[in-house]
């Protein structure tokens, strides 16, 4: 959390702004069950109201997710050329990102129980695995 305090100081947000989104984090992160505004309400001192409003405001999440993954990066090449000082310059300046982010239905996922359980979850319902 500690980073993610460090890059939102450095945003142009609103000091409010700041402390809901320091507490969504940590909320995400400690919640159990789904994700929704009840639920992050029951964990936190906000209340579901409250996470409507502020998910109203807008907020640049690229650029967040851009700045924490810029400042991990420089903190793993920091320790690299500690050990290594020829290391080459292009080869330090890649960067990859990969998200695998599939999902299988779930009538496909359970095919010896189909009927009792599209019973149950009558929806498209998808697991991540």
């Amino acid at each position: 959390m500690e980073l993610a305090k460090k890059i939102l100081n450095r945003l142009d947000i609103c000091k409010p702004q700041k402390k809901f989104l320091i507490t969504l984090f940590t909320t995400i992160l400690i919640a159990r069950g789904k994700i929704n505004f009840r639920n992050l309400s029951r964990y936190s001192h906000y209340s579901e109201r409250t996470y409507a409003r502020q998910f109203d405001k807008s907020f640049n999440f690229m650029g967040f997710n851009r700045a924490i993954i810029n400042e991990c990066i420089d903190q793993d090449q920091d320790q690299g050329q500690d050990q290594d000082q020829d290391q080459d310059q292009d080869q330090a300046s890649a960067r990859i990102l990969a998200l695998d982010a599939s999902f299988i239905p779930a009538l496909f996922y359970d095919q010896h129980k189909s009927l009792l359980f599209q019973h149950f979850f009558p929806r498209k319902v998808f697991f991540n695995v």
